[in-house]
């Protein structure tokens, strides 16, 4: 047995040295992100130089995969959303199933309070809906957030064409998914609630097809019914957490508003307390701040004005004496 694995230890130091180069490398192209070049396997003069590299995204791709695993499950969706749109590899290796999957769930888990991702879509899919402010429909830019029942992120234009008023369609309501927190644009009568309306479309379609077949069994149409109101209720228990995790993004942010807003009023008071007139301190009406309507700018006094009182103003450090 001996002999036999010292004759293939000879046979293998006595491969060519281009054969050897080719095992090296797809040894290495196996296990990371991206193999070296093969100038880099056959000058040993240039290693100094690929040092200084490594330290840059070169070096970055270089690392092997499970390293790059581990250190990925510290990101934050976000951080994956941008990684995935560095290369084609990256996004490759983002977006399987096989090796994705832990690295999205834990880098959800690092944001506090960040409900699981619904059923019906993925993990990137789900960080893309929440981070990205992408319409889902065109790839405009969408500000709003996503609706957690519709699970879409559509911006002003595809709200009003894509969205179906419900309230004149109350008789397949409770068919569809429908959300009343997604407004479309310029609606100035709201009603609502909303669904999409590839959604109502498939409804409607399959209610005609049920009323114009006359042989089509009664029970058959009551059952794919039940079916489609336990889809529409299931959804709306499992959205109830995401609509919850809004509504606390919501809170903090008008809470930080406020925090910012409280120092102004404190100073308009103390001013007033000194003898100042309540029109001194309106800069809205102030003639020094207006906009010249025909030029749309306004003049120097104006703009140094507003900006030495907003320094002043909207400063969240606490009010003192000083």
């Amino acid at each position: 047995m001996t002999s036999r694995t010292r004759a293939a230890t000879r046979r293998l130091t006595q491969l060519p040295d281009k054969n050897k180069a080719q095992v090296s490398h797809s040894w290495r192209k196996r296990i990371r992100l991206m193999s070296p070049s093969p100038a880099s396997d056959s000058d040993e003069s240039s290693s100094s130089l690929s040092t200084v590299s490594d330290y840059g995204f070169e070096g970055f791709m270089n690392l092997p995969v499970d390293v790059f695993v581990k250190i990925a499950s510290y990101f934050q969706p976000q951080d994956l959303l941008a990684l995935s749109r560095v290369n084609s590899f990256l996004r490759r290796l983002l977006l399987s199933r096989e090796l994705s999957e832990p690295i999205w769930r834990s880098a959800r888990s690092n944001i506090a309070g960040l409900p699981p991702c619904p059923k019906e879509i993925s993990e990137p899919r789900y960080a893309k809906l929440l981070f990205s402010k992408i319409c889902t429909s065109c790839g405009a830019r969408a500000i709003h957030n996503m609706d957690p029942i519709l699970l879409e992120r559509l911006c002003a234009k595809c709200k009003g064409a894509k969205l179906v008023d419900l309230a004149q369609h109350w008789e397949i309501a409770s068919l569809v998914f429908a959300s009343t927190t997604i407004l479309p644009r310029h609606c100035e009568n709201w009603r609502g609630p909303w669904c999409l309306s590839e959604d109502f479309e498939v409804v409607k379609t399959a209610l005609d097809r049920f009323d114009a077949d006359e042989g089509e069994d009664e029970e058959a149409r009551d059952s794919w019914i039940e079916q489609r109101q336990e889809m529409v209720k299931a959804r709306e228990q499992s959205s109830q957490p995401l609509i919850e995790w809004f509504q606390q993004l919501e809170m903090k942010r008008q809470a930080e508003l406020d925090r910012r807003r409280a120092p102004g009023g404190r100073i308009k008071t103390r001013l007033m307390e000194l003898g100042h007139k309540a029109k001194d301190l309106d800069v809205d009406s102030d003639s020094d701040f207006q906009v010249d309507s025909d030029t749309n700018s306004g003049s120097d006094v104006g703009s140094s004005s507003m900006c030495t009182w907003f320094s002043l103003v909207r400063n969240t450090r606490p009010l003192t004496d000083k």
